[in-house]
């Protein structure tokens, strides 16, 4: 099929719509993302004061080790996706493995963080600050499971050397969507956790 031309232009035009189409996924879910934001700067902003009297501050620790993780999770795609395209089969599958590791790392911690504060007070019915933390951290945890089951469901044809130089697209959209989760986290860490 790389050999002939015709297959060839076809298979770039179908790559492009691909791209397109995560494209504006992509920007609908920002878009989401965003009005949950801003649904958040209200809440805060005409509180008499974030955290609300009796609730536990936010930590900030678990969460700063939560972005360095994911973060890393974002590098290693990378890396995994400069692999395939270099024809380092053995890096490209090490560097993709490691990808969900680190995310089920992320996931984990994030249970961890939920349940300290669980056991400090903090519920999801302590009132709009509970409701707003855990809306938000959980809606992208929601977007982290969706990255995880994408990641792992294109690991099979990379164990089998699928994925090319010249043939690796499916990876590329699966990375587009999680370096999308990450950008969305690392907002989210400076604006909940930070400020």
């Amino acid at each position: 099929m790389e050999s002939n031309p015709q297959a060839q232009l076809v298979q770039r035009k179908k790559d492009n719509t691909a791209t397109i189409g995560m494209l504006i996924f992509l920007a609908s879910w920002a878009m989401m993302f965003a009005a949950c934001f801003y649904s958040y700067v209200i809440l805060r902003v005409s509180s008499g004061g974030w955290p609300p009297d009796g609730m536990p501050a936010l930590p900030i620790v678990l969460p700063s080790i939560n972005t360095l993780v994911l973060i890393g999770s974002s590098a290693s795609l990378h890396l995994a996706i400069r692999a395939v395209r270099e024809g380092k089969q053995k890096a490209f599958v090490r560097w993709l493995i490691l990808t969900p590791v680190l995310g089920f790392i992320f996931t984990i911690l994030q249970l961890v963080l939920w349940q300290d504060l669980m056991g400090e007070g903090l519920r999801h019915t302590s009132g709009s600050y509970g409701s707003a933390f855990y809306f938000l951290t959980g809606f992208h945890a929601l977007h982290i499971l969706v990255g995880l089951v994408l990641l792992i469901r294109v690991l099979p044809r990379a164990l089998r050397g699928e994925y090319t130089p010249k043939s690796h697209h499916p990876i590329r959209l699966v990375a587009m969507f999680w370096h999308f989760v990450d950008l969305v986290w690392i907002f989210m860490f400076l604006s909940v956790f930070c400020l």
